[in-house]
């Protein structure tokens, strides 16, 4: 039977297990039991399931314990599963067996690649080789033609009617220049040739000719006014030094132009653009003509350096004729020498 009432061990006194404190000397109950147990044989100690456990300590203490190993025990099962693989931490749904078959979703049907045409290069056809660049010469006009490979370039083709009677190298140099838009005809058809140049007319071609040409360019002579065709002209060549007046004050622009001044204007610009010196004997360059002492003295340098580089050459008589005034084609001519020099 299960004992319910014990003595104090204290008193003496009778009372219940389940009291705390004995009711005569308020000797702790606990303690009654601890000492009870000490003093009990060791097979009297062992605590039957039977009986009822009142320590509420120990109660306690087996219920954490418990606890904690059940916790222990759910959690490594979680982690390995039952059948010894790692966890799937991914909820499994189930669907109840009378769900309809889930709906597939729809494909994406790819575009198809695209291949970007091929593209085959141009095929090039040589052309048959063509003669050397000539220059055709007809009826006091030529042509300048260059042909290459698959390309053709014509120059303009200019005729004047009104120059058979002049030179080759003349007609050359009128067609040339004016292929080249340096000087250009009288009238459609006629270059004029024949025709005097005024010292206007002659700065106008030279400042062109050089690219030097500037519209609004002011000069110092007093015949030359900013309403005039050659206003420019004038104020161009004077400012690179190409041309001076026939006086301090004066441009003579209407007056013709003399083969001595053409020959000094043209030496100044193998000088300007080219840096050529004067020759450091001009009396011996000069002497091939006939009428050199004749020559005016402050020019004789420049008439020297036009002559070594072939721009004037004697007349027939020998002579070099320095007050002769120039004609339109005596320019051209003149002009045409420089032109190969420069370019």
């Amino acid at each position: 039977m299960n004992q319910t009432t014990m003595n104090c061990t204290k008193c003496g006194e009778q009372i219940g297990v389940w009291e705390t404190f004995c009711g005569a000397c308020n000797f702790p109950v606990k303690q009654m039991l601890k000492s009870n147990a000490m003093n009990k044989p060791h097979h009297q100690t062992a605590i039957h399931a039977s009986e009822p456990i009142k320590d509420k300590v120990t109660l306690t203490t087996i219920i954490g314990v418990c606890g904690v190993l059940a916790v222990v025990g759910v959690v490594l099962f979680s982690i390995i599963g039952n059948d010894g693989n790692r966890y799937d931490p991914t909820p499994i749904v189930l669907a109840p067996t009378n769900a309809p078959e889930p709906t597939p979703e729809p494909t994406l049907a790819l575009m198809p690649t695209l291949t970007p045409p091929t593209i085959a290069p141009p095929t090039i056809v040589p052309s048959p080789v063509e003669p050397e660049p000539m220059i055709e010469e007809e009826s006091g006009g030529i042509t300048l033609r260059v042909e290459e490979q698959r390309i053709r370039v014509e120059e303009q083709r200019i005729i004047f009617t009104d120059m058979q009677h002049l030179s080759a190298e003349m007609q050359r140099a009128i067609m040339t220049l004016a292929t080249q838009g340096i000087i250009s005809g009288t009238a459609p058809g006629r270059f004029n040739p024949d025709a005097t140049i005024s010292r206007a007319e002659f700065a106008r071609i030279i400042t062109g000719m050089l690219g030097i040409f500037d519209p609004n360019a002011a000069s110092e002579f007093e015949d030359v006014r900013r309403t005039d065709w050659f206003f420019g002209a004038v104020g161009s060549a004077y400012r690179h030094g190409l041309m001076t007046g026939t006086s301090p004050t004066t441009f003579s622009p209407n007056d013709v132009i003399t083969r001595h001044y053409l020959a000094v204007v043209s030496a100044r610009v193998l000088m300007l653009e080219l840096g050529i010196r004067m020759p450091a004997d001009p009396d011996a360059v000069l002497q091939t003509f006939t009428d050199s002492d004749s020559l005016e003295a402050w020019s004789v340098g420049y008439l020297a350096l036009a002559t070594r580089h072939n721009l004037v050459g004697p007349r027939e008589d020998g002579s070099f004729s320095p007050n002769e005034l120039m004609t339109r084609g005596d320019a051209a001519l003149i002009l045409y020498r420089l032109y190969l020099r420069l370019w």
